[in-house]
């Protein structure tokens, strides 16, 4: 009998050691479903993070493209305008000079018949140089190129510091827990 009583003792023990196990057994896997929870959290916040600074990165470029964009056409247009001009002067020089050529050829008589208004022509051609970019797309064009060595040093220093913040947060909170 004694035994018995001895082997019921330890079954009741062992039933609660048992217990005692079930229960650490539920509180970790409750402690894991939380700290899981607690990563997908975290994993949502860094894609919302990520994402919310694709985007503003995207209208940043969109913004400095198009302001290019505005700038390229600009100085397109005054290209176009600029080569107009001088094809109009060029053809106009060619048709006096040919006249001219023309005149030289002719008796002496014949030639200086004319001449007092072909002169006041020749007189009137005046070389003006094109139209150069204007001072304000000129320094547009300076402030985008300045716009650009800020993005590629600001970017440089992202690229740089953000993983050592992120290591040095991940180092500090190893060694407080």
């Amino acid at each position: 009998m004694a035994y018995k009583e001895q082997i019921q003792t330890q079954l009741n023990t062992l039933k609660q050691e048992r217990g005692e196990l079930l229960e650490w057994k539920q509180d970790a896997e409750t402690q894991s479903q939380e700290y899981l929870g607690k990563i997908e959290a975290e994993r949502q916040k860094i894609m919302s993070e990520f994402e919310q600074l694709r985007q503003f990165l995207d209208e940043q470029e969109r913004l400095l493209l198009a302001q290019l964009e505005e700038l390229d056409k600009e100085i397109v247009k005054i290209q176009d305008e600029n080569v107009t001009k001088l094809s109009e002067k060029i053809s106009r020089l060619g048709d006096l000079i040919s006249e001219i050529e023309e005149k030289c050829q002719q008796p002496t008589s014949e030639f200086l018949q004319d001449i007092k208004s072909t002169w006041s022509r020749c007189e009137k051609v005046k070389l003006e140089k094109p139209m150069a970019v204007s001072q304000d797309v000129s320094e547009r064009v300076g402030v985008s190129s300045q716009r650009n060595v800020c993005l590629q040093e600001a970017l440089k220093k992202f690229r740089e510091t953000l993983p050592y913040q992120l290591n040095f947060l991940i180092c500090k909170a190893e060694k407080e827990g």
